[in-house]
């Protein structure tokens, strides 16, 4: 996920090469998926490189808009 390609294709079609039917498979992707973000985020966070005043601006809007 981190490389850009994404995780939930690659992991559907492994999943469903191992012959698991795609909805018992979604709950699996959707731990992955919570378990990397996290992990993958810390070096950008460390490094300070986030911009505060786009990202609030960003989490106000999707908030509204929610």
């Amino acid at each position: 996920m981190s490389a850009g390609i994404g995780l939930y294709a690659p992991c559907m079609i492994t999943l469903a090469l191992l012959g698991m039917h795609p909805l018992a498979a979604f709950p699996i992707m959707m731990g992955a998926c919570a378990l990397v973000q996290p992990v993958a985020s810390l070096r950008f966070f460390q490094t300070n490189t986030s911009h505060g005043d786009h990202r609030w601006d960003l989490q106000s809007g999707a908030f509204r808009g929610c």
